[in-house]
């Protein structure tokens, strides 16, 4: 699958609403707090990947990367059946959450 991302924030965020929904009371910068985010990340609640820059990018989405270099694999856990895959800007906070 493919999907078109464009990001503010020079990341690409991957998560379950539900087990993100905790944070939706905290500041919009949360995850910039490297052992919040590594916190998160080693829950399997979210995998955020860094971008060389903010701007549009393509993601293929695929169940193997094979060794490709371009490639990154991830661990997270998707209880509700719903895994976004969107701009970093779109974690839950200041009051706002997907699910």
């Amino acid at each position: 699958m493919k999907i078109k991302i464009k990001t503010d924030t020079a990341s690409i965020a991957i998560f379950d609403p539900g087990r993100m929904s905790h944070r939706k009371d905290d500041s919009d910068d949360w995850w910039s707090d490297p052992w919040v985010e590594l916190s998160e990340v080693n829950s399997g609640n979210m995998a955020l990947i860094g971008v060389p820059e903010d701007g549009a990018y393509e993601i293929f989405i695929d169940s193997q990367c094979n060794g490709n270099s371009e490639c990154v694999e991830c661990l997270v856990a998707c209880e509700s059946g719903e895994l976004w895959v969107g701009p970093g800007e779109s974690l839950p906070a200041e009051g706002l959450c997907l699910s």
